[in-house]
């Protein structure tokens, strides 16, 4: 089902193994894609036999797009690939956004649910999709798009297992005569019988947006009552909150739903997770304050009536134009709340950012600091956008306990998005020396406040259709050392290169090399054509100590290197176009 280039899987194991210790032997950062195409990522889950998967969207198998379905082993090496489309109809695409997996009565995992859309050309229609484990299909639905005269464009965003085996899908609607956004839930049995179905809209004229869902319980005088929490954007006339719905999880009735205001000019809630030992919410996304830079929002609410108990948000400074939180599940203490999402930097050049993935964790109850907080993928592959996180148990003779994160990639030199997936230990690290992790520090600032809406709902119904699903196969880009000794000084730092195109650059030094301190080191090379070339200096440790962005003409040029700040010992000078990358080895010296 998955064909393996040999070279490239035997430079794979080389790599990894020459990073690793045999203690974090199953941590990894890599991207996963088809280089000359396009992969976004939008869920990611731990399978019980150690094993992971990734949901995205891609373009790569066809002129429509497919929903992808790709399995990682322990060491995040891939080993299935499968596609679900419809061949039949040509010019429909096919997108997910979540998924979750079907367990039997044992725990063995015996399939998926996905939900999202298809769009034929006219509208949105939502999807539910149930597959077996290795991908395939077994059932397919849309729900109804057109009811009592009204059309509606519908999308799925979330999906929870209930105990006994069924989904309660989450969706975002839009009436297309009044333009009113609406949220849609319902529940379906693993056989694709629908319980209940219904789409909720606010009868104080505000849109719902739903994101996302979390199944919990909501303890009351007579017992615990199974719901699904959902968050979202609740827009009025003039601005956009957080809002938070409870649902009756067996019946689809909304119990409750309320408003959330933190202390920026507006923001909105990105998931949601519970804490089973008090019932309490986490709520966490980002707050945009009047500059129009984000910060990290997070709420902390009540389990039995959505009232906010207290709420912060998190600054890294003037420095980052957007801090959002994407993603959140329990720790695992169950005691705390592991928070996944995205950081974007400014760098020396106007209007450039340098995008990274970041994890957190933060204790439940309180409004303390976080306990850790580091970011990754300070270098190329740029993190374009954060999907998941979910805890891993650790696994005997394997890899610690820990969390798997999945993401967007933007690769410089193939100019377009892949798949990419971390897997960090329980304190947030992954100890990879070629791209390591970065400590970072927040300021927190306490502030929010919440309100209560009206709420109305519609009913909803399904209708089956027709899908296929193909294996396929895909390329790994591990995490790999900045260089390798060949005696040179220079080569491509990634076993992939070649898939790039031709080489960007027909030579590249350094002179004078060794350097001395506070000296310049002048970077050559020849472009056979125009190109955007970025220059970067790091340290053993993966620390950039200097970055410039160029866009330079054909022919000979050359990048002053300024040492000023750099102590004696070795460096590596990364070189990127378009095309290529390349690293030389630079010696400084006192």
């Amino acid at each position: 089902m998955k064909i393996f280039n040999t070279l490239h899987h035997f430079l794979t194991l080389l790599f990894v193994t020459a990073t690793l210790n045999v203690s974090v032997a199953q941590l990894f950062e890599t991207t996963i894609g088809d280089l000359a195409n396009v992969e976004t990522t939008r869920d990611g889950k731990a399978l019980p036999n150690g094993h992971y998967v990734m949901l995205s969207n891609t373009l790569s198998f066809g002129p429509d797009f497919q929903i992808m379905l790709t399995e990682l082993d322990p060491t995040g090496n891939v080993v299935n690939v499968v596609s679900l489309h419809d061949p039949g109809n040509p010019g429909t695409d096919f997108f997910a956004n979540a998924f979750e997996l079907d367990l039997d009565t044992a725990g063995n995992h015996i399939g998926y649910f996905i939900t999202g859309h298809r769009w034929g050309g006219n509208t949105e229609e939502m999807i539910l999709i149930r597959t077996d484990v290795g991908g395939y299909l077994t059932w397919a639905q849309r729900i109804n798009v057109a009811a009592n005269g009204t059309v509606y464009s519908e999308s799925g965003v979330s999906i929870e297992r209930q105990k006994n085996g069924d989904v309660v899908v989450i969706g975002r609607s839009k009436d297309l005569n009044s333009g009113a956004r609406l949220m849609v839930a319902s529940r379906v049995t693993a056989t694709g019988t629908v319980i209940w179905a219904n789409r909720y809209d606010s009868t104080v004229g505000g849109d719902l947006d739903p994101v996302e869902s979390c199944n919990g319980v909501r303890s009351i005088r007579w017992g615990l009552i199974d719901v699904v929490a959902v968050t979202g954007k609740y827009k009025d006339a003039t601005t956009n909150n957080t809002f938070v719905s409870l649902i009756n999880a067996n019946a689809g009735f909304e119990i409750y739903r309320k408003v959330y205001i933190s202390n920026g000019a507006e923001d909105i809630g990105l998931s949601i997770v519970q804490n089973p030992n008090n019932y309490r919410y986490m709520v966490v996304g980002e707050s945009v304050g009047s500059t129009g830079n984000s910060v990290l929002w997070v709420a902390n609410l009540n389990g039995t009536n959505l009232n906010l108990n207290f709420a912060n948000t998190y600054d890294l400074g003037s420095t980052f134009t957007s801090f959002a939180g994407r993603d959140v599940c329990l720790g695992l203490s169950n005691n705390t709340a592991v928070i996944a999402g995205m950081l974007n930097e400014t760098t020396p050049i106007p209007g450039v950012f340098t995008g990274r993935t970041f994890a957190l964790e933060l204790p439940f109850n309180s409004t303390a600091m976080p306990a850790w907080f580091y970011s990754y993928t300070d270098s190329d592959p740029n993190p374009v956008g954060v999907e998941s996180i979910v805890p891993v148990t650790g696994v005997a003779g394997g890899a610690p306990g820990g969390y798997f994160i999945t993401t967007d990639a933007f690769l410089t030199a193939a100019a377009t998005t892949d798949q990419h997936a971390i897997r960090v230990d329980a304190t947030g690290q992954h100890h990879l020396s070629s791209c390591p992790e970065v400590p970072e520090t927040p300021a927190r600032n306490p502030g929010g406040q919440f309100y209560s809406v009206a709420k109305n709902k519609t009913a909803t119904s399904w209708v089956a259709f027709d899908l296929e699903t193909a294996a396929r196969d895909l390329t790994e880009e591990p995490c790999a050392p900045p260089v390798a000794g060949n005696g040179t000084g220079e080569r491509s730092d990634d076993d992939g290169a070649g898939l790039y195109g031709q080489p960007a650059t027909h030579s590249a030094s350094l002179f004078p090399n060794p350097v001395k301190v506070g000296s310049e080191a002048t970077l050559t090379f020849d472009l056979p054509n125009e190109n955007e070339v970025s220059v970067g200096v790091y340290d053993v440790a993966g620390k950039r100590h200097f970055f410039s962005v160029n866009y330079l003409s054909a022919g000979h040029q050359q990048v002053r290197i300024p040492t000023f700040d750099l102590v004696p010992g070795t460096y590596f000078v990364r070189l990127t176009t378009a095309h290529s990358r390349v690293t030389s080895k630079l010696h400084i010296q006192r």
